[in-house]
C-alpha cells in the first residue's frame, strides 16, 4: 500500500507465510526544504525446521528513522523435542558486538510443580559478571516442605518450609549472608478466643502484625497485639485493652507502649437510658509524650421532654465547653438557646450563641424567631402574621439577615369590603452598601357614583422602576371618564368628558409630536338651525370644523359647512350647498380652487341626527352627517349599547368617520368611541371601556389605541360567597418591556391561589391551603410551564409528635409517578434531615463548618460518607502560603503550599500533596534559591508518582567572579549525577580554560572529563581544542571556523583511541548571497562539490560530483519554469551502472484556475518506463493514472468521486476490476442511512452486490445487511428499541456459507412495572431460552432455562425475594426437573437503572453438568453495554455495545457458541451522524476468520479517501489515498 500527501510518499508492505517467513516493510520519502530523504523500518524474518519445536529462526531489522541507523541481528536455535529442552539466542545490535543467551530446562508446562534450568549470558565486553550464570530448581509436590534454589553466579539462595493458606513457616538462606529471611503467619479461631499473625522480612528488620481476642466472661473481653512496619518503625506498637459490660455501663482501661513512649487511657462511665432519654460518658487519656500529657472528655445529655446537652474537652490545661440547653418544647410556644466557647477559635468565633422560638398561642397571631451570634456578627430570620376570623383581611412579614444581607419582606390583603378593596406587597434587601426594592399595591372603589381602580408597581430595578395601570369613571353629574399606563417616566392619559351638548377627549402621551391632543365635539340639532362644532389640537396644529344647516321644511335646507386644517392640500375647506326636493347646486372651495356642481341629493333631519349625502353626475360624492343622542347615557337608564354620537364627512378623496357607542346603568358602564380617517395625524383612535358597578361576578375591559400604539386591559371577577372568589388581570400593551402581564389571586374555601404570566400559556400558578389554620402546615398547588411543571402538587406539614419531637415533611408530586420528599426532625436523637426523589435516591445530610482569617474546620456528611477539613492559611507581605488537612472516608489527605520571596536574592516555595492513593501517596515538591555576590546556591526536591522513581533530587553551587566554578547534582530515586565545572575566564570572546567533569551511575559512563580551551568571537570565528576522557578511551578534538565576506570555511580533526585513523574534514561555502553558488567539503580522501546557477528565477542549473572510494558519481540538470507548464531534466551518470539516465517531470495546468492538470514522468534506461497522471475537481473528483512499462502490461485507472457516489474503475489486459459505491441520507429526523456497494473482477469467480440499511435511531432502529454472491445471499436483519425503562435486541443472520444456515437471538429486558429478561438463542430448529420475571407487588421470582443441552430440556425455579429490590437482593432455591432435583442461587444487583446485574448459580446432579452459571449485565454511560453469557457446558456467550460518540454511531457485537465452525463470531460497526464525512466499518469474525469491509470519505481538509475489504482467506484488497489542503488549492 502506498499513500501520496502532497510532497511525501509513505509506503507499507507486509508478507506472512506460516511460521517460516514474515517481512514487513514501511517507508517514507519526502523533501525537507529542497532536500530528499528517505526512512524506513525493515524486519525480516526466515525460519527452517520443524518449528516451532525444533528448528532455526533469523530476525534481521533495520531502522534508519533513527538519529543513528542501527541494523540489528538475531539468531535463534531450538530443540524442545527431549530433555532438557535447548533453546539459544545470538543477538547482534550493532557490529562486532554479540550477546548470547543459552538456555536449557526441564519441566512439565502442563503440570510445573517441579523442574530446573540453566541460563548462560555472554557479552561483547568478555567481562565476567554473576548475573552471566544462572540456574534454578524448584519442587512444591508437598506443602510441609517445599524447596525453592535460585543461583545467581557464586550466591545460592534456598527456601525451605511449610507454605499453606492458614500457616506458613518459610525460611529463605543466602550463601553470601548469615542472617536469614522469614516468611510466617498463622491463623487460628476457637469458641472464645480468635487469633492473627503475620510476620516477614530479616531477622534484624521486620514487618509484623499480631492480634488476640479473648472472651472471659460474659460481658468481659481482653485484646492485646502490636505490629511493626519494618525499616519505617524503629520499635514494636505494643497494646493491650480490658472491656467490661454490666447494666448497661461500658468501662474499659488500656495500654500502649513504643519505644520510649507509652501510656494509658480508662473510660470509668459509658452508659445510655433510653427510659430517661439520657446518656453520660467520662474518659481520660494519659502519656508520656509531649503535648498529650493529660486528655480528659466528659459529656452528658438529658432528653426527657428537654434536649440539654453539656460537654467539655481538656487538653492539658486547656478546656472548651458546650451547652445546649432546649427546655421549651411546647406546640404553643418556645424559647430556647446554645451557647459554644472554644478558645482555639480565636476571637471571632470563640463564642457563638443560638436562639430560637415560636409563638402560636393565638389563633390569629403567629410568630417564628431564630437568631445566630457569631462573636459580634449577628444573623436572624423573623415570621411573623395575622389573619381575621374569616381570612379576608391578612398582614405578614419575613425578616432575614445574613451573609446574604439584610431582607424584609411584608404582604398585606383586605378583601372584607368588597366596595373597596386594596392589597399591598414589599419587597427589601440591602446588601454592600446596596438596596433593592419592589412595591406592588392595587385598589379597587366603586360606589353609585363613581368607579375607581388602580394597579402600580415601583422597583429599584432600572429595566421597570415604575408601572402604574389606573382607569376612574365619575358620573354624579355630567361623565367624566379617566385612563393611563405609566411606565418609568413614562405616561399615556386618557381624559373624556361628556355632556348633554358634546363631548371632549384629552390625550397626553411621551410621543414626540403627541405629547397633547385635545378634541371637543358640539352638537346643537334639536331646533330647524342645526350646528356641529369641532375643534381639534396636536401641538401647534389645530382644526377646526363649523356646520351650520338651515332646515327650512323636509325638501328645503341650505348648508354651509368649513374646515380649516394645517395641511397644505386642504388648509381651507367651504361648501354651500342649496337644496331643493331632491336636487342640490353645490360651491365648493379647496384652498383657492372653487367650483360649482349640480347633482342628486339624499338629506334627512331630525331633532338629533342630520345627514346630506351628495352625488354630482360626474359620481363624485360629498357628505356630511352627524348625530348626538346622550340622554339616557347621562341619566343612567340604558339596557343595551346603541349609537350616541356620530360625524361622518366625505369629499374629494378624504373622509373623516366618528362613533360613540355605549350605555349606562347602575350596574355596568360601557363606553366604545372610535374614530378613523385618511389624515397622517391621526388615522386611527379607539377607547374602550367596558364595566361593571357592583361586586358581584363580571368581566371588565379597558381598550386604548392610536394609530400604532395599542393597550388593553382585561379584568375577570368570580363570586359566589366571601369564601369563593377569584380576580384576574391581563395587561397587552406594544410599548412596555413586557408585551402582555396577566396578574391574579383568588380563594376557594381556604384555599388561596396567585397567577402571575406574560403571555400564551406561561401563566405561573401558586396555590395554598392551610392545615388546621395553619397551625400543622399548609398544602397547594404549583404551575410552572416554562419547566415543563403542570400542577406539581406540594405539602407541608410540620408540628410536635409529642412534647420534644418536633417534626417538619415536605412532599412534591409531580403527577408521573416523580416525587421528591424531605423530612426534618428535631428530637431527643438530635438534628437530622433526609432528602428522597426517583432521581438521587434516599439521602441524608449533615454540615458543620467553622471559618477565621487564618484558619478553618468543615465536616460534611452525605449517607454513611463523611468529609472533614481543616487547616489555615499564611498570607504576609513576602510569605504566602495555605494548609489543607483533610479526612475522606477515612482516608487522610494533605494539601500544603508555601511560596516566599525576598527579590532576585532569595525565594524558596513548597507544593506537597498527600492522598491515600497507591503511588499518589505523596506528591509535589519543594525548592530554595539565592543569589548573592555571584554566587548561586540551590536546592530542589520533587516527589513523583511513580514505584520506580518515588523521589528526585536536585542541587546546584555556583561562583562566578571571573569563572564557572562548582557543580550540579541530580538524584534520581537514589541514582546520582554530578556535573563539575572549573573554568577560568571572563567572556567567551576571551575564551575560556579549564576542566568539566561528569559522573553518572551508569557502568559505560561512570566518569567523564573534558579538559581544553575554547574561544567565541560572534559568528565570524571559533576555535578551539579540547579533550575528552571517558572510561573505555581518550578523543581530542581541534576546530576552526571563519566566516569572511561570502566565504564560509571550517576545519576539524578528531583524533580518537577507537579510531584506527585521523578524521579530517574540511568545507567551503563560495558565494555566499550571490547567483552563482560553490560548495566543497570532504572527509580524508571522500570529497563532494555542488555548483548551482540561477541567474533567473525561471531558469535553475545545477551539477553535482561525489567522489566516493575512488569512484566519480555526477547528477546534472536544469529546471524550466513556463506559464502553466513545468520542465526537469535530469541526467545521471555513475560506476555503479552502465551508461547514463535520463529523467523527464513535465507538469501541465490545463485549467486557468489550477483545477485541472497533468503529470508525466518519464525515465530512460535502454528502454524507456512512463506514468501519466491527471486530475480534474472542475466537477467532483476525477483523477487517472496511466502506467507503461516494459515491467508489467500496461494499466489505467480511473476514480470519480460525486455527491453521494464513488467509482474505482481499472483495465488491464486482462480484464475490469471495478467497485461502485453510493449512499443515501433521508432529510426526516432522525435520518435514515441507505448504502450500495458493487464490487466485479476478473479475480473474482463471482460478483458480489451489498446493501445495508440503517432505519431510525437507538430508541427504535431497524438494521438490515445483505450480500449477494453469485446467486448465493446472506442476510443480516437486527432491530434495537430502547426507552428509560425498556430495551429490546434481536437479530437474524441467515447464509449459505459454511452450513451456517439460520442463527437467531433475542434479549429483551423491562424494569418499568415488574423486572423481566428473556433470552432467546435459535440455530435452526434448535432453541435456547432463558427468562427471568420479578414481580415486585408480591415480591414473588420466576425463572426457566430451556435447552436441550440439559436433561429433561428444562429447568425452572420459583421463589420469594428477600432484600432491597431496587438495590441488592439474593434467592436460595430449590429447581426441580422431571428426574432430579437441583439447588441453586440467584443474585440480582440494581445499582441504578444504569446499572443491572444478575448471575445464577445452578447445581446438578447430572454428569458434565455437575455446576452451570449464567450471568446478565447491564450498563449504561456515553454507550450502552449488554453482556449474556453461561460457563460450561453451554459455553454460551453474547457481548454488545452500542451508542452515539462524538456524533459517530457506534455499535460492537461479540458471539461465542459451542456450535463448530462458529465458535467465535465479532461484529464492529460505525457511522457519522449529523455530518457529511461518511466513515463506515463492519468486521464479522467467524471462528477466527475475519469478514468485513471499510468506506471513509472526508471533504475537510486533509482530504481522505479509504476503502477495502475482506473475506476469510480470499483476497483482499485495500485502498487509501490523502491529501494537504495546500494540494486541492493549487486548482482552487
Amino acid at each position: 500500500m502506498t499513500v501520496h500527501i502532497s510532497e511525501i510518499q509513505a509506503s507499507l508492505h507486509v508478507k506472512m507465510e506460516s511460521y517460516n517467513t514474515l517481512d514487513f516493510l514501511f517507508k517514507y520519502e519526502g523533501n525537507d526544504n529542497g532536500q530528499a530523504f528517505e526512512k524506513h523500518f525493515k524486519a525480516n524474518i526466515s525460519g527452517t525446521g520443524d518449528l516451532p519445536q525444533t528448528g532455526k529462526v533469523d530476525i534481521s531489522i533495520e531502522n534508519t528513522f533513527r538519529e543513528t541507523p542501527r541494523i540489528i541481528t538475531v539468531h535463534v536455535d531450538m530443540d524442545r523435542s527431549a530433555d532438557p529442552k535447548k533453546l539459544k539466542i545470538e543477538v547482534t545490535p550493532e557490529p562486532n558486538h554479540l550477546y548470547v543467551f543459552d538456555i536449557n530446562y526441564n519441566a512439565d508446562l502442563q503440570n510445573p510443580k517441579h523442574g530446573d534450568f540453566t541460563l548462560d549470558i555472554t557479552t561483547p565486553t568478555k567481562m565476567a559478571s554473576p548475573w552471566q550464570h544462572l540456574s534454578g530448581k524448584w519442587n512444591i509436590e508437598n506443602q510441609d516442605e517445599i524447596e525453592l534454589t535460585f543461583k545467581l553466579g557464586e550466591i545460592t539462595y534456598t527456601a525451605t518450609g511449610k507454605l499453606t493458606l492458614k500457616e506458613s513457616n518459610i525460611v529463605v538462606t543466602s550463601s553470601n549472608s548469615e542472617e536469614n529471611f522469614i516468611l510466617e503467619w498463622h491463623f487460628e479461631t476457637a469458641d472464645s478466643s480468635v487469633e492473627y499473625f503475620a510476620k516477614l522480612g530479616k531477622e534484624s528488620d521486620y514487618s509484623l502484625l499480631k492480634l488476640k481476642g479473648t472472651k472471659t466472661a460474659p460481658g468481659h473481653a481482653n485484646i492485646e497485639g502490636s505490629f511493626k512496619a519494618g525499616s519505617l518503625m524503629a520499635n514494636e506498637f505494643i497494646f493491650t485493652t480490658e472491656a467490661h459490660t454490666e447494666n448497661g455501663k461500658y468501662t474499659s482501661k488500656g495500654t500502649f507502649t513504643y519505644g520510649d513512649k507509652s501510656g494509658n487511657y480508662h473510660i470509668d462511665d459509658l452508659h445510655y437510658d433510653s427510659a430517661t432519654k439520657s446518656a453520660a460518658f467520662e474518659g481520660k487519656f494519659n502519656s508520656n509524650i509531649s503535648g498529650l500529657e493529660v486528655i480528659a472528655i466528659s459529656s452528658k445529655y438529658d432528653f426527657d421532654h428537654k434536649f440539654v446537652i453539656h460537654g467539655s474537652a481538656t487538653f492539658n490545661d486547656a478546656e472548651s465547653k458546650l451547652d445546649i440547653n432546649i427546655a421549651e418544647l411546647y406546640p404553643e410556644s418556645s424559647h430556647n438557646s446554645i451557647e459554644l466557647n472554644i478558645p482555639v477559635f480565636g476571637p471571632d468565633y470563640r463564642h457563638t450563641q443560638f436562639t430560637f422560638g415560636h409563638d402560636f398561642s393565638n389563633d390569629r397571631t403567629k410568630s417564628l424567631t431564630a437568631v445566630a451570634k457569631f462573636g459580634q456578627n449577628e444573623s436572624h430570620m423573623k415570621v411573623s402574621w395575622n389573619h381575621s376570623e374569616n381570612l379576608d383581611i391578612v398582614e405578614g412579614s419575613v425578616e432575614i439577615k445574613s451573609f446574604f444581607g439584610e431582607i424584609n419582606i411584608s404582604a398585606s390583603f383586605d378583601l372584607s369590603n368588597h366596595e373597596d378593596m386594596h392589597a399591598e406587597l414589599k419587597y427589601l434587601r440591602a446588601h454592600d452598601s446596596q438596596n433593592h426594592r419592589i412595591h406592588v399595591k392595587w385598589s379597587w372603589k366603586t360606589t353609585t357614583e363613581h368607579f375607581e381602580s388602580d394597579i402600580t408597581a415601583d422597583s429599584s430595578f432600572n429595566i421597570l422602576n415604575h408601572a402604574r395601570v389606573y382607569a376612574t369613571a365619575d358620573y354624579s353629574d355630567n361623565v367624566h371618564l379617566v385612563c393611563g399606563l405609566e411606565w418609568n417616566d413614562k405616561k399615556i392619559e386618557f381624559v373624556n368628558d361628556i355632556t348633554k351638548n358634546g363631548f371632549s377627549v384629552t390625550i397626553n402621551s411621551p410621543f414626540e409630536h403627541f405629547e397633547l391632543i385635545e378634541l371637543k365635539v358640539n352638537y346643537d340639532l334639536a331646533s330647524e338651525t342645526k350646528k356641529i362644532d369641532l375643534a381639534y389640537k396636536r401641538g401647534d396644529n389645530e382644526v377646526n370644523m363649523e356646520t351650520v344647516f338651515n332646515v327650512v321644511s323636509e325638501t328645503e335646507a341650505t348648508l354651509d359647512f368649513k374646515l380649516t386644517t394645517p395641511l397644505e392640500v386642504i388648509k381651507l375647506v367651504h361648501i354651500v350647498a342649496s337644496i331643493n326636493a331632491q336636487k342640490a347646486h353645490v360651491e365648493f372651495q379647496r384652498n383657492d380652487d372653487k367650483y360649482s356642481l349640480d347633482g342628486d341629493v339624499d338629506f334627512k333631519a331630525d331633532k338629533s341626527s342630520v345627514d346630506m349625502t351628495f352625488t354630482s353626475p360626474e359620481g363624485q360624492v360629498i357628505k356630511v352627517a352627524a348625530s348626538y343622542d346622550m340622554e339616557d347615557f347621562i341619566a343612567a337608564t340604558g339596557t343595551a349599547a346603541h349609537k350616541l354620537a356620530s360625524l361622518e364627512l366625505h369629499f374629494e378623496e378624504h373622509a373623516v368617520n366618528f362613533n360613540f357607542n355605549g350605555y349606562r346603568n347602575s350596574d355596568r358602564l360601557y363606553v366604545d368611541i372610535q374614530g378613523d380617517s385618511t389624515f397622517e395625524l391621526v388615522k386611527k383612535t379607539h377607547l374602550k371601556i367596558d364595566t361593571a358597578l357592583h361586586t358581584e361576578s363580571h368581566d371588565s375591559n379597558i381598550e386604548m389605541q392610536v394609530n400604532d400604539f395599542e393597550f388593553s386591559m382585561k379584568n375577570h371577577f368570580e363570586k359566589e360567597d366571601d369564601e369563593h372568589f377569584k380576580f384576574k388581570v391581563q395587561l397587552v400593551s406594544t410599548l412596555t418591556p413586557l408585551p402582555e402581564l396577566v396578574l391574579g389571586f383568588g380563594r376557594k374555601e381556604s384555599e388561596y391561589f396567585v397567577t402571575v404570566g406574560y403571555g400564551g400559556d406561561k401563566e405561573i400558578t401558586f396555590s395554598i391551603e392551610g392545615k388546621d389554620g395553619y397551625k400543622s402546615g399548609f398544602s397547594g398547588k404549583i404551575d410552572l410551564p416554562v419547566l415543563g411543571v403542570s400542577e406539581m402538587e406540594y405539602e407541608v406539614e410540620y408540628g410536635f409528635e409529642n412534647d420534644n419531637e418536633l417534626h417538619m415533611d415536605i412532599e412534591f408530586e409531580f403527577g408521573d409517578d416523580r416525587e421528591i420528599e424531605a423530612k426534618f426532625v428535631y428530637d431527643s436523637e438530635g438534628i437530622q434531615a433526609r432528602f428522597n426523589s426517583l432521581l438521587t435516591g434516599d439521602h441524608s445530610i449533615r454540615v458543620r463548618r467553622s471559618i477565621s482569617a487564618q484558619e478553618f474546620s468543615t465536616e460534611v456528611a452525605l449517607d454513611d460518607y463523611s468529609l472533614k477539613l481543616r487547616g489555615g492559611f499564611s498570607n504576609e507581605d513576602t510569605k504566602y502560603g495555605a494548609l489543607v488537612e483533610g479526612e475522606v472516608f477515612g482516608q487522610r489527605f494533605l494539601f500544603d503550599s508555601l511560596f516566599q520571596s525576598e527579590g532576585a536574592h532569595y525565594s524558596e516555595g513548597r507544593l506537597i500533596i498527600l492522598t491515600p492513593f497507591q503511588v499518589l501517596n505523596k506528591i509535589g515538591g519543594l525548592f530554595t534559591w539565592s543569589n548573592v555576590n555571584n554566587k548561586i546556591e540551590g536546592h530542589t526536591e520533587i516527589y513523583l508518582p511513580s514505584y520506580t522513581t518515588p523521589k528526585f533530587i536536585g542541587e546546584i553551587r555556583l561562583d562566578l567572579n571571573e569563572k564557572i566554578k562548582g557543580h550540579v547534582l541530580f538524584d534520581l530515586a537514589g541514582q546520582e549525577f554530578i556535573f563539575k565545572t572549573d573554568l577560568v575566564g571572563s567572556s567567551f570572546e576571551q575564551g575560556y580554560e579549564g576542566n568539566v567533569e561528569i559522573f553518572t551511575p551508569f557502568h559505560a559512563l561512570s566518569h567523564a572529563s573534558l579538559s581544553g580551551n575554547f574561544k567565541i568571537n560572534g559568528f565570524s570565528s571559533l576555535e578551539s581544542d579540547v579533550k575528552l576522557t571517558t572510561p573505555f578511551a581518550t578523543h581530542e578534538f581541534v576546530a576552526k571556523y571563519t566566516f569572511v565576506s561570502n566565504k564560509v570555511s571550517v576545519d576539524f580533526n578528531l583524533k580518537s583511541e577507537t579510531l584506527a585513523h585521523e578524521i579530517h574534514t574540511q568545507f567551503t561555502l563560495e558565494g555566499f548571497g550571490t547567483d552563482h553558488k560553490k560548495i566543497s567539503a570532504s572527509i580524508n580522501e571522500n570529497q563532494v562539490s555542488l555548483e548551482v546557477e540561477h541567474s533567473l528565477p525561471t531558469n535553475l542549473v545545477g551539477k553535482l560530483i561525489v567522489t566516493f572510494q575512488g569512484q566519480v558519481h555526477t547528477l546534472s540538470g536544469k529546471v524550466i519554469i513556463m506559464d502553466n507548464h513545468i520542465q526537469t531534466e535530469l541526467e545521471v551518470e555513475s560506476g555503479f551502472f552502465n551508461g547514463n539516465r535520463g529523467i523527464k517531470i513535465d507538469v501541465h495546468v490545463l485549467d486557468p484556475n489550477y483545477r485541472h492538470f497533468s503529470l508525466d514522468v518519464a525515465l530512460t534506461t535502454s528502454e524507456t518506463h512512463a506514468i501519466h497522471f491527471e486530475l480534474d475537481v472542475k466537477t467532483g473528483f476525477h483523477a487517472t493514472v496511466k502506467i507503461d512499462t516494459p515491467l508489467f502490461p500496461k494499466t489505467t485507472a480511473t476514480f470519480n468521486l460525486a455527491p453521494a457516489n464513488v467509482e474505482l474503475i481499472i483495465n488491464t489486459p486482462t480484464g475490469v476490476h471495478k467497485v461502485k459505491l453510493n449512499w443515501r441520507m433521508t432529510y426526516r429526523m432522525p435520518a435514515d442511512y441507505l448504502i450500495h456497494l458493487e464490487v466485479s473482477s476478473p479475480l473474482f469467480p463471482v460478483e458480489y452486490v451489498a446493501n445495508v440499511a440503517f432505519v431510525g435511531d437507538w430508541s427504535n432502529m431497524q438494521v438490515k445487511v445483505e450480500l449477494q454472491e453469485g446467486s448465493a445471499t446472506h442476510l443480516f436483519e437486527g432491530s434495537i428499541t430502547s426507552s428509560k425503562t425498556k430495551g429490546h435486541i434481536s437479530f437474524t443472520i441467515m447464509t449459505p456459507f459454511k452450513g451456517f444456515n439460520k442463527v437467531a437471538f433475542e434479549t429483551s429486558l423491562d424494569f418499568s412495572d415488574d423486572v423481566e429478561l428473556n433470552v432467546i438463542m435459535s440455530h435452526g430448529e434448535v432453541f435456547n431460552t432463558l427468562d427471568v420475571i420479578l414481580n415486585k407487588n408480591d415480591r414473588s421470582f420466576t425463572a426457566e432455562a430451556k435447552t436441550p443441552y440439559l436433561p429433561g430440556g428444562q429447568a425452572s425455579a420459583e421463589a420469594k425475594l428477600t432484600g432491597n429490590v431496587n438495590k441488592n437482593m439474593q434467592i436460595k432455591m430449590a429447581l426441580k426437573t422431571g428426574e432430579h432435583a437441583i439447588s441453586g442461587t440467584l443474585n440480582v444487583k440494581v445499582n441504578s437503572v444504569k446499572d443491572i446485574e444478575a448471575n445464577m448459580k445452578i447445581i446438578t446432579p447430572f454428569k458434565g453438568y455437575k455446576k452451570m452459571t449464567f450471568h446478565a449485565f447491564y450498563t449504561e454511560d456515553d454507550m450502552k453495554h449488554i453482556l449474556v453469557y453461561s460457563n460450561k457446558p453451554l459455553n454460551y456467550r453474547v457481548e454488545l455495545h452500542f451508542g452515539d460518540s462524538n456524533n459517530t454511531m457506534k455499535g460492537e457485537l461479540t458471539l461465542v457458541t459451542p456450535f463448530t465452525n462458529f465458535e467465535n463470531i465479532k461484529a464492529k460497526l460505525e457511522v457519522p451522524l449529523n455530518t457529511f464525512a461518511p466513515s463506515i466499518a463492519a468486521n464479522v469474525y467467524v471462528d477466527g476468520d475475519s469478514y468485513g469491509g471499510n468506506f471513509g470519505l472526508r471533504t475537510k481538509a486533509p482530504y481522505e479517501l479509504t476503502a477495502g475489504y475482506h473475506v476469510a482467506e480470499l483476497p483482499s484488497a485495500k485502498f487509501h489515498i490523502r491529501i494537504d489542503s495546500s494540494f486541492i488549492s493549487l486548482f482552487a
